[in-house]
């Protein structure tokens, strides 16, 4: 639809609109990461960052009492909850999400509040501990019961996608 309108001279409105979409949150850059960072709360930044370092230190003893939701499919595999280490990981993972979440609800602009929701929404997905391999227990298991055959398969897919699908992931299973 929003090729149709482009091509028909139709550009008038803003992107959300074209789109049929929402609220449009704008490009995603370094500017709108650190207007999103000013958009926080001092306060609320300090209170939670003290929370926080309270709770990791709850979690690096043993004595946190968070915990890791198994319905959470990022953390399905049943180590996140059995394995000392990994569980500590996942718990202080999600310590920071939600320390994270609670300085951005305090913002009382909603469309900063949803800026802000929707970039630190991207940054804290892009640091689960599963997106690496020693943070991924299923992968490892993996490897070990294929010989490391599954890793060779997967950097044979990343060069793929590079050469030929310019370095985005590839939805075909191979």
């Amino acid at each position: 639809m929003a090729k149709r309108k482009a091509a028909s001279g139709q550009e008038d409105g803003n992107v959300a609109e074209i789109v049929g979409g929402g609220e449009d949150v704008g490009m995603l850059s370094t500017r709108s990461l650190i207007e999103a960072a000013t958009a926080m709360n001092p306060l609320a930044m300090a209170r939670e960052t003290a929370r926080l370092y309270g709770e990791w230190l709850k979690i690096v003893v043993g004595k946190s009492a968070r915990e890791v939701p198994a319905k959470d499919w990022r953390f399905a595999d049943p180590t996140w909850r059995d394995h000392p280490i990994y569980k500590r990981t996942a718990q202080g993972y999600l310590a920071f999400c939600d320390a994270i979440d609670k300085v951005v609800d305090d913002n009382p602009d909603w469309r900063k509040r949803e800026r802000a929701r929707f970039l630190t929404g991207i940054l804290t997905s892009a640091i689960v501990p599963t997106n690496t391999l020693i943070g991924n227990p299923a992968a490892l298991k993996k490897a070990y019961e294929t010989g490391g055959k599954s890793l060779v398969r997967g950097v044979q897919n990343l060069i793929d996608d590079v050469r030929h699908n310019k370095g985005m992931p590839s939805q075909v299973k191979r």
